[in-house]
């Protein structure tokens, strides 16, 4: 039995292809540039973007065209894969920036004071129960 492909499978096709295509691109571009440098996060960014993109139209072509469950299960697992990794790489940047004083001193002042006063009075953060610190309120006052 042959099979046609409609309009949409060879769009979704030519999607997956592409994506792999950016894909192995940026991926090489990421290892080409310095680990934490602007180029090497911009890059990464896209190959993130591309692989579950490329992931998901697979996992839809394997479905729809073609029914063939290891192929869904692949696409599904490389989905799940890279965007657990992203969200493992999110909740460590998300914990290193809690830690940074300029955050925590954002966090606790009150953008309408002054800005020779800032911190130094009560403000929105200390009434929800975080208040400032005599550390955070010198930092505060001196940004």
């Amino acid at each position: 039995m042959v099979e046609t492909m409609t309009l949409t499978h060879v769009a979704l096709r030519w999607i997956h292809i592409s994506m792999g295509l950016v894909g192995i691109l940026s991926g090489a571009a990421a290892l080409v540039f310095r680990k934490g440098s602007r180029p090497h996060q911009l890059v990464g960014h896209v190959f993130f973007v591309s692989m579950l993109i490329m992931a998901s139209m697979g996992a839809t072509l394997a479905m729809t065209y073609s029914p063939n469950r290891g192929n869904v299960m692949g696409g599904g697992l490389t989905f799940y894969m890279v965007a657990t990794a992203w969200a493992k790489f999110l909740l460590e940047h998300l914990s290193t920036m809690l830690h940074r004083p300029s955050f925590v001193c954002a966090l606790t002042c009150d953008e309408t004071d002054g800005p020779l006063d800032r911190c130094a009075t009560p403000s929105r953060a200390t009434t929800l129960g975080r208040g400032s610190s005599p550390t955070t309120s010198r930092r505060c006052a001196n940004r």
